[in-house]
């Protein structure tokens, strides 16, 4: 008989007992009750109240009071038969009768078959005590007669115990309840400073514990269970996402069930909109690889939206697409569906990868021949798809550079057609990078691929393809000014890139023809942006570099002299850009 049955079969058979299941955070405690609830009796009645920011008792007893009779004109009819008129006439219609004075005219007939769990008790309200809780259920159990389920973390309620004595209430009206509110204050007072309050209630008030400590079989139900959905794939390829899901719970997710739901969540979208599509790979190893690294980096960026403790496990990635989802309320649009499509086939290509890094090394320091280096490079590289903007695996421009290097030292001939790929890619990464609204340099600060552009014929092709991007993306400088709320959002660190996109020939002429903008670009930042930062990206901007222009045209000689004698005394950008 498993856990579950077992608690199932306590709760059918006994009366009068209260079961407590304890784990930690996210372990699974809701979701084993949940699977408990579904194997009780038909003729038992599970009254669930949710502790968490619960103010006082008495709105718990309102919950139970009201799961079990309906609303409270129902109860009042019930259970104040005679005092119906005297109620309607002193309420005006309106019937406020308190909670636990209903609570205390309940028979324990009117729980025969009742079973209340309390959910989450320590995540209630700093103004309701344990004593009260932990009093409410013995109450239940010894005088209404019913089973009661308490579901907590014991170690977060350690944290809480100080609260036990601040937590001073007012005098209650119930006898019952009192008489044994009571004693337990009296007895907490005396034995409080040497144990907690588990420990000192657990004997009188606790009949069975759980303690959940391990819920790998639970993560596995409900990996399965949703992995099950995908009904047009093989058994072959769901054993494939199962497994690597359940890998990456346990090492990403420290046993969190709650965490895993939304992992699962995220996942599915991504599996849907592209992973699945590439279900039918020859490779099934190179595949479970590709998604592999795909869930891990997905669910790094889960953790971050969440606020959750990034773990020494936790492999970084900064996956653009993965946090743009996030961030867009989790969607994509068509054109970004399609990248992450690409940039996944280019993951599947993850091995050709490992493959020219280990062609390196074993040529480096291992019995690789010249011959068979030259084999293994061309079968490499004659594979590779160098389209990827942006993918999640990539080596610097360099590299590539020294196996061609290599092979044209052997040979004494060049691979020209794969090289001419490899440099197009390149640059055009580059200008993708430029273009976006991100803090990443990865091929802004490959050092080897900036020296390539001093070659005329790929600086041609670089500027030939900004000029491609601006257009898709802007038709003229207005079109980027009118994309902005206002002009001043386009000087924001991130979005001033976008004026790198045209000549500075066309900002001199914006400065000179849009008083407007002419105007609020010096206010911008010759005031409201400080010294002390960092700007010196910025400086080389087109949009400063043209206003550099724009004062030095001969109809603004007496101007420039102006603006600096002003700007002297600022510490601001324009300073920084004039001065300096």
């Amino acid at each position: 008989m498993n856990k579950i049955d077992t608690i199932a079969n306590f709760l059918n058979k006994k009366s009068k007992k209260c079961l407590a299941i304890n784990g930690s955070w996210g372990i699974g405690k809701t979701y084993l009750w949940k699977q408990v609830e579904k194997k009780l009796s038909k003729d038992k009645k599970v009254v669930y109240i949710d502790l968490f920011g619960k103010e006082s008792y008495k709105q718990i007893l309102e919950e139970i009071v009201v799961s079990l009779h309906g609303d409270y004109n129902k109860i009042t009819k019930t259970t104040f038969k005679g005092l119906e008129g005297l109620v309607k006439s002193i309420s005006g219609g309106l019937i406020d009768i308190d909670s636990d004075a209903i609570f205390s005219f309940l028979k324990k007939e009117d729980f025969y078959n009742i079973i209340v769990c309390f959910d989450n008790i320590e995540r209630k309200s700093d103004n309701l005590s344990l004593k009260e809780i932990l009093g409410l259920v013995n109450l239940l159990k010894e005088e209404k007669e019913c089973n009661v389920v308490v579901i907590f973390h014991e170690e977060e309620l350690k944290e809480q115990d100080d609260n036990l004595t601040e937590n001073n209430k007012e005098e209650e009206n119930e006898q019952d309840f009192n008489s044994w509110y009571q004693k337990a204050k009296e007895e907490q007072t005396k034995q409080y400073n040497s144990k907690n309050w588990y420990r000192i209630y657990k004997e009188k008030v606790i009949d069975c514990e759980i303690t959940i400590k391990n819920n790998d079989e639970v993560a596995k139900a409900i990996i399965k269970d949703k992995v099950n959905k995908y009904t047009k794939i093989t058994d072959e390829i769901k054993n494939i996402i199962g497994n690597i899901i359940f890998e990456r719970y346990k090492e990403q997710c420290n046993g969190n069930l709650r965490l895993l739901y939304h992992v699962l969540e995220h996942i599915d979208y991504f599996n849907k909109q592209c992973f699945l599509l590439f279900c039918k790979y020859d490779n099934k190893k190179t595949f479970s690889d590709a998604l592999k690294l795909s869930y891990i980096s997905l669910i790094f960026q889960i953790k971050k939206y969440l606020s959750i403790k990034i773990e020494e496990n936790d492999i970084s990635s900064n996956y653009h697409l993965y946090e743009k989802y996030l961030k867009n309320m989790f969607y994509l649009n068509k054109e970004e569906k399609y990248q992450l499509r690409r940039d996944f086939y280019q993951t599947l290509k993850i091995e050709l990868y490992y493959k020219l890094q280990n062609y390196k090394i074993e040529y480096l320091v291992g019995n690789l021949s010249d011959e068979q280096f030259v084999k293994d490079i061309e079968n490499s590289l004659l594979k590779i798809d160098f389209y990827s903007e942006n993918g999640i695996t990539r080596f610097p421009y360099g590299f590539y550079q020294n196996l061609l290097s290599t092979y044209t030292q052997i040979t004494k001939k060049k691979l020209s057609d794969i090289e001419e790929k490899i440099n197009q890619h390149y640059i055009e990464a580059l200008v993708m990078e430029e273009f976006k609204f991100d803090l990443n340099h990865d091929y802004r600060s490959d050092i080897a691929l900036l020296k390539l552009l001093e070659n005329e014929k790929w600086k041609d092709y670089y500027e030939e393809t900004k000029e491609k991007l601006k257009i898709n993306k802007y038709e003229n400088i207005n079109a980027l000014i009118n994309s902005y709320e206002n002009i001043e959002s386009s000087f924001y660190p991130e979005a001033i890139k976008q004026y790198n996109f045209f000549k500075r020939e066309e900002l001199v002429q914006l400065f000179k023809n849009n008083n407007d903008f002419c105007k609020k670009f010096f206010n911008h930042f010759s005031k409201n942006m400080v010294i002390n930062h960092k700007f010196d990206d910025d400086l080389n901007n087109h949009l400063f570099q043209a206003y550099l222009d724009f004062l030095d045209l001969d109809e603004n000689k007496i101007k420039k002299s102006v603006v600096v004698e002003y700007i002297n005394s600022q510490n601001s950008v324009l300073r920084k850009l004039l001065i300096e």
